[in-house]
């Protein structure tokens, strides 16, 4: 066999060219699977058998045969690396660049949380919930040991409605590389069915897999963010519209002589996601003789989580009345700035004060 010049220079370029960027991706890794799957390697492989094939025409039947083996085993490989990503999820590079982070980076030990993301952003009952989380490690040298993460979804109680649990990017990252950032993918397991109009929360816990306790983080909580399902589509009108917040039934109860109880069903329209804060006001003789605050929805549902056009939840609140005559008003006001929200009754009533008559009543 003959080469000609062209030929020569075919193969000398691609081999050059296969090797600094394949040089290049060893750089990234550690783990054996990550070297096989390297797709542009194998393509080395093909192009020189093929360009090796072309000078050799007598022996065309055992290349034939040479390069049928490798497509076999490229066909093993993407098979065993689509089951890794499966099990360990995807690795992503250059998150800050990527990827839209939610929560508030914190470090853990040697290695920094850089944030997380869920899809959908907000979910629905038994919907596959994927999340990403992002990592980087603080080290100047490779960390030996691969942590544990554990990923918990509970309410206020502790209630387990989503879990995951496994190494940060085990296998292809065993070794966290010095000062690098990276990304994994994964869907969370469903322990128990989530409820419309609820907020949950996200607890991230990295064990130590030696001594299988929590790494040590300048945090005072583990939790990082909050899993949000969707209310129910709204179709009750609104009783009360304040700024796109609806107040769309509500009851009033003396659960004994001393006391009375609201509870008020809540929704919205189209309006800005905001924290609120519900006030009660025990008004007699025209004086405020009582008064109550609560942070709306919360711990169950916030209301800066409430979506668009949706019902949320109800509320309860209790009050001790006096006795005589008495009115109770109610409104609300933005937590941040303490102001009230304006009041609209339907169909385009104005209210003084933007409180909200609930009732009038007498205790003997």
């Amino acid at each position: 066999w003959k080469p000609n010049r062209q030929m020569i220079l075919v193969l000398g370029a691609v081999y050059s060219a296969m090797l600094v960027v394949f040089i290049r991706w060893m750089t990234f890794f550690d783990f054996l699977s990550a070297r096989l799957t390297y797709p542009a390697h194998l393509a080395l492989v093909l192009l020189v058998m093929i360009g090796i094939q072309g000078g050799f025409q007598r022996l065309h039947k055992v290349f034939r045969a040479m390069l049928g083996g490798i497509v076999v085993f490229i066909a093993i490989v993407i098979s065993g690396y689509i089951s890794y990503i499966q099990i360990f999820g995807v690795i992503t590079f250059a998150p800050e660049k990527t990827i839209a982070l939610q929560g508030e980076p914190f470090q853990i030990g040697d290695i920094e949380f850089m944030g997380y993301s869920l899809n959908p952003p907000q979910a629905q009952p038994d919907e596959t919930i994927q999340m990403t989380l992002c990592w980087r490690s603080l080290s100047s040298e490779k960390l030996p040991v691969p942590y544990i993460v554990a990923i918990n979804v509970v309410d206020t109680e502790d209630t387990k409605f989503y879990r995951y649990e496994s190494y940060p990017a085990s296998g292809a990252y065993t070794d966290w590389q010095p000062e690098r950032a990276f990304c994994e993918r994964f869907d969370l397991i469903s322990e128990n069915r989530v409820e419309q109009g609820r907020t949950y929360l996200i607890r991230l816990d990295l064990i130590d897999p030696i001594t299988l306790e929590p790494l040590p983080s300048i945090r005072e909580t583990s939790i990082i963010g909050n899993l949000v399902v969707s209310g129910i589509p709204r179709t009750r009108p609104p009783v009360a519209d304040f700024q796109g917040i609806y107040l769309l039934d509500y009851e009033v109860s003396y659960p004994n002589d001393n006391r009375v109880s609201l509870s008020l069903d809540w929704g919205t329209g189209d309006w800005v996601a905001q924290p609120v804060t519900l006030f009660v006001h025990l008004i007699q003789d025209g004086n405020l003789v009582g008064q109550l605050d609560s942070p709306l929805g919360v711990p169950v549902h916030p209301s800066q989580f409430w979506g668009q056009n949706v019902e949320t939840i109800r509320t309860t609140h209790t009050l001790d009345i006096p006795d005589g005559d008495f009115q109770i008003y109610m409104g609300l006001y933005n937590t941040t700035t303490l102001e009230r929200l304006n009041l609209t009754i339907p169909p385009n009533e104005t209210a003084l004060d933007n409180r909200l008559l609930i009732t009038s009543g007498a205790n003997e």
